[in-house]
């Protein structure tokens, strides 16, 4: 389910320092870096270079207080979690608006649009008469095992989903449709929108 919301998590175990003098053409490079902008103009000028930007909230199983923490602009190195040296950087932090929701997954590929459709109607008929989420969640194709999303913002999720979940209030229980994908969702708000901070975290891999 991650994977088709087209969430960018970033795992690294991190012993940050700062970054030394010693080191060439990327402390040059992330050193004059900043805005996000920047940061993409980066990638595509560079795409033999190893960079990755992720996002990454304050709250959330997505959230790392080790980079959540860190100085804006500032330059550090660490080991990713298969050892490599690597180039960190927060070139920005903003508050943005925070989401929850739980989802049944249900794939447009499988089945006709009225079985689809059929199908749906009884879940919310059968959540709006208070039958648990989780006696119903063995109707999702995703094989997730919660239908739980946690908190997440614009850009880490698929925008389609997140303009039809942003303006729904806790409690709603609505359908969200992404036809070109054969993606189709019953869904759950679970809580009201939160207000917090997301970190844009630049991470090049340096080469052994």
């Amino acid at each position: 389910m991650l994977n088709r919301f087209l969430i960018f998590f970033l795992g690294v175990s991190l012993n940050i320092s700062a970054f030394s003098q010693s080191e060439g053409e990327g402390k040059k490079v992330f050193e004059n870096m900043h805005s996000l902008s920047e940061a993409n103009e980066l990638i595509k000028a560079h795409p033999g270079w190893d960079l990755e930007l992720h996002r990454i909230p304050e709250f959330g199983y997505l959230s790392d207080t080790a980079i959540t923490q860190l100085s804006v602009h500032q330059v550090y190195e660490f080991k990713n979690r298969d050892n490599q040296l690597s180039l960190g950087c927060v070139v920005q932090r903003d508050t943005v608006e925070f989401i929850r929701v739980k989802y049944i997954y249900l794939d447009g590929s499988t089945m006709t649009m009225d079985s689809l459709e059929s199908l749906r109607q009884k879940i919310i008929h059968d959540l709006e008469a208070g039958v648990p989420f989780s006696e119903l969640l063995h109707y999702t194709q995703d094989h997730s095992p919660t239908g739980q999303l946690d908190w997440f913002c614009k850009g880490i999720m698929v925008p389609e989903f997140y303009e039809a979940t942003l303006p729904r209030k806790a409690g709603d229980i609505f359908t969200v449709d992404i036809p070109e994908r054969n993606w189709y969702y019953v869904v759950v708000k679970e809580d009201a929108n939160r207000f917090g901070l997301l970190t844009e975290w630049l991470v090049l891999t340096l080469p052994h």
